[in-house]
């Protein structure tokens, strides 16, 4: 058993939306919270994408709608290696996985909504490409109305920044979570 009181949470993509319900229902229970390429609402384009796949689901080919997610989600030639990472690692994952996925997307906002209308007092960390054109803006806007976050935008990198700027990402987790580190 880990004697850990109060942990440090990475999350990543679809993770920060597990995150967004677990600040919401245990929020005494975290540290801090980083999210990294926070899926927090998706935008019209998005939603009208997901909510096709939903409908379709049974009848196309997952790949073919995750590498249509890949690439509107990461479109630079610059997130190419994002892309195939993404691409590949859906190959593993199968149709019912895409299925639980799509749901996922499609509920995105229910928990993002709950902690936003709280007062919540949890450490954010909103960590995001310059470039990741589908969730940036609600990122912002997140980040201006939480006391309790702070947001980092990387230049010249999408959806995936913990890839395609590994070390500045790292970088910048570290001296977010040494800021409420305790001395520990």
């Amino acid at each position: 058993k880990l004697s850990i009181q109060k942990p440090h949470f990475l999350t990543f993509s679809l993770g920060t939306i597990i995150a967004n319900a677990l600040m919401h229902r245990v929020p005494d229970r975290i540290e801090t919270m980083t999210l990294a390429g926070p899926v927090l609402r998706l935008n019209r384009w998005s939603e009208a994408l997901v909510n096709t796949a939903w409908k379709l689901r049974h009848f196309a080919s997952y790949m073919t709608f995750y590498k249509i997610f890949a690439h509107i989600m990461m479109p630079f030639k610059s997130h190419a290696i994002s892309r195939h990472f993404f691409i590949s690692e859906a190959t593993k994952l199968g149709r019912k996985e895409f299925v639980k996925w799509v749901h996922l997307l499609i509920r995105a906002k229910i928990p993002y909504e709950k902690l936003h209308n709280s007062n919540n007092t949890v450490p954010k960390f909103y960590l995001i490409g310059e470039d990741d054109h589908m969730f940036l803006d609600e990122a912002k806007y997140a980040a201006s109305k939480d006391q309790f976050a702070r947001i980092e935008v990387l230049p010249n990198c999408g959806h995936v920044c913990i890839i395609e700027s590994s070390e500045a990402s790292n970088n910048a987790i570290h001296s977010f979570i040494q800021t409420y580190n305790n001395g520990k």
